[in-house]
Parts: structure tokens; C-alpha cells; sequence
């Protein structure tokens, strides 16, 4: 399924090209546009990098290198149709050589936006200390506004139990109680429930919400408790 993805990204990636009218002529000469071709390569691995992340919500060096092959197949075909029509044009005055040295930034940037999406995801993940390879995906459990230091030993005290069914119970109790949202509330912190993609190490931690005009602190998460459970926690 994710390379049928990738196959209409590809096909997407070629017909957006003809549409912006590569190459452009103008009573000038020729002039392209650099952020077209970046454009194009975002296009031309978007529809694989979705369905990944849909289904992992994470991406590897793996994805990446995938994603930068999609966007080189795209590359290519672009490129040798272009290339034709230029010849078409202007005959031999074009060589191989020249146009691939004209056009070395063009092709860079359409290689670059191949690779973006992952690159833009992974830099704003968290990267596991534990295996140094994962990165964390997070889950919200619950708002708090009051009472954060009572939350916080109940968590702890429900993990060191090693009881899935009570720490389940536990956090549905609060998400009726204290709200369960994705919106903006007038809450101070958030639990979230954070996953490694590569060890599956989970931690429950909180992320104090940064304060109107507060331009010191940031959004960052304190760990709780680390769950050492029979098996992975699923909300």
C-alpha cells in the first residue's frame, strides 16, 4: 500500500510539473524558478510519507531513503522530458553535461523537498536516551489545571503496581474529570503517554503549557514515571 502511494505522488509530482509549464520561456530566455522544483520533490514523496505516518506516526532513516528514491524517479522522469523539449527547441546548442551543470541547484532542491517532511517531523520529536535510535511518539492522556502533585504520586504509585487495568481505569477516570482535548483549555499541564518507536520504552509525562507573553520558558516534558508493564500501554 505505501508504494501504491508512492507511485501516485510520482504521477502527481510529473503532472504538477507540466501544469506550472516546465520549462518556462520567457521573451527573456529561459527562466526557472527555484522554489518550483522544491515544490515538485515535496510533491513527489508526500502521498508515501502520509500513509507511513499515518500508520506509524513516526518516520526512520529507512522511510527517508525510500522517500528520497521516490523523489529521484520523479527527478529523473521530469528532467529527460525536459531536457527533450529544450532540445526540441534549441537543438544542439544544449548538451548534456551543461544543462545538468545549469540546473545542479534545481536538482538539489527537488531532492531536498523529496526528504522534507520526515526531516521536519523528526526535529521536532524527542529522541530516546534509553536506545539512542527511537524517537518518541506522544499520546494525550489528560489535562491538568489542579492538584498536580497529587497526580503525579497516584501515576507513579498505579505504575509501580504494574497493573494495566487499574492504570486504564485511572486515566479514564481523569480524562472524565479533568477533560480530554486536543483544543486549547485553560489548563496548566498536560500527561501524555510517550512510546518509543524503536525499544517501545514508555514513560507517563507532562508537559507544563507555556503561559501568555511568557517568552523564558518553554514547552518541555518532565517524566513521571517510567512503566515497566506485561505488556505495552494502549489508550
Amino acid at each position: 500500500m505505501p508504494y501504491i502511494f508512492a507511485l501516485l505522488s510520482v504521477v502527481a509530482s510529473i503532472l504538477l510539473a507540466f501544469i506550472m509549464g516546465i520549462p518556462i520561456v520567457s521573451e527573456f530566455g529561459l527562466a526557472f524558478f527555484h522554489y518550483e522544483y522544491f515544490i515538485l520533490g515535496l510533491v513527489s514523496s508526500i502521498g508515501y510519507y502520509y500513509l507511513i505516518f499515518r500508520r506509524d506516526r513516526s518516520f526512520t532513516k529507512k522511510h527517508l531513503i525510500v522517500g528520497l528514491i521516490i523523489g529521484a524517479l520523479s527527478l529523473i522522469i521530469i528532467m529527460t522530458t525536459q531536457y527533450i523539449v529544450l532540445k526540441n527547441m534549441f537543438g544542439n546548442s544544449i548538451l548534456t553535461n551543461q544543462y545538468l551543470r545549469i540546473f545542479r541547484m534545481e536538482l538539489l532542491l527537488f531532492l531536498l523537498g523529496s526528504i522534507m517532511i520526515p526531516l521536519f517531523v523528526r526535529v521536532g520529536q524527542t529522541k530516546c536516551k534509553r536506545c539512542n535510535k527511537g524517537f518518541f511518539i506522544e499520546d494525550l492522556l489528560y489535562k491538568v489545571k489542579d492538584g498536580y502533585g497529587e497526580e503525579t504520586k497516584n501515576l507513579i504509585r498505579l505504575a509501580a503496581n504494574k497493573k494495566e487495568a487499574e492504570l486504564k481505569s485511572y486515566i479514564k477516570e481523569r480524562r472524565i474529570t479533568t477533560g480530554y482535548s486536543t483544543r486549547k483549555t485553560n489548563s496548566a499541564r498536560s500527561v501524555y503517554l510517550l512510546t518509543c518507536t524503536n525499544c517501545q520504552t514508555q514513560y507517563i509525562a507532562s508537559k507544563k503549557h507555556r503561559e501568555i507573553n511568557d517568552e523564558v520558558s518553554k514547552q518541555t516534558y518532565k517524566v513521571i514515571t517510567e512503566l515497566d508493564l506485561d505488556q505495552k500501554l494502549t489508550m
